[in-house]
């Protein structure tokens, strides 16, 4: 009956994700409608709506569809590149911080007196260079923000590294998003959102960061 229940609501989910994605071009043009018209209402409530808005994003930015994606889209526009840039990085920061919490304290334990003879190589591993894994798929804007913060929190990541990797990593995207939001009345579809050359640059420097690591596990081999 339990199995039978999780696979039930996977795939409800991956029909609600197919059908996000399906119908982003939709979905973008009701947030612009939307923004657009709450505009002056945030001008003359700024303060309080940034902060909303950020405690939105920092609530949802866990679930497996991209709604703080939009949300984040949307922040620029509403209030300007430089507030939603911070609120942008404010919400990776404390909304990845929120999902590893989580995971750590509900599931860790568990995890780990299941799997933990299996997985001690790799917590060795994300001990040692787990700071460069998370910022380099916190550059990689196409890696599901929730799923590191789930992996990260089952591992033995120092909480204080899982944070300055995703601080570091988010700050090119949110920029991007910020950016990109100013000019939402501009975009006539959400293939324009980001420019598919940042996102090679971005991938290319989530390769670059990996190096360390690399480093770390060769140096450690021949010690051995």
């Amino acid at each position: 009956m339990k199995k039978a229940a999780l696979i039930l609501a996977g795939a409800a989910l991956l029909a609600l994700i197919v059908f996000w994605y399906a119908h982003a071009s939709e979905i973008l043009d009701l947030a612009r409608h939307w923004a657009l018209a709450s505009h002056d209402f945030v001008q003359g409530h700024f303060h309080a709506c940034w902060l909303a808005m950020l405690l939105l994003c920092v609530l949802i930015i866990n679930l497996p569809i991209p709604v703080a994606a939009l949300l984040k889209l949307m922040s620029g526009f509403i209030f300007g590149i430089q507030a939603g840039f911070v609120l942008n990085v404010g919400a990776s920061v404390f909304g990845g911080l929120f999902g590893f919490v989580l995971a750590r304290h509900f599931f860790h334990r568990a995890f780990h007196q299941r799997y933990g003879h299996q997985l001690a190589r790799i917590d060795l591993e994300v001990a040692r260079n787990g700071f460069w894994y998370v910022l380099c798929s916190r550059l990689v804007i196409a890696t599901p923000f929730f799923v590191v913060n789930v992996l990260a929190g089952l591992s033995c990541l120092r909480k204080r590294k899982f944070v300055l990797g995703t601080l570091l990593g988010v700050l090119p995207s949110s920029m991007i998003y910020a950016v990109s939001g100013s000019k939402l009345h501009e975009l006539a579809s959400a293939e324009q959102v980001v420019d598919p050359r940042l996102i090679a640059v971005l991938a290319g420097a989530g390769a670059l960061v990996i190096i360390p690591a690399l480093i770390n596990r060769h140096r450690k081999k021949r010690s051995t």
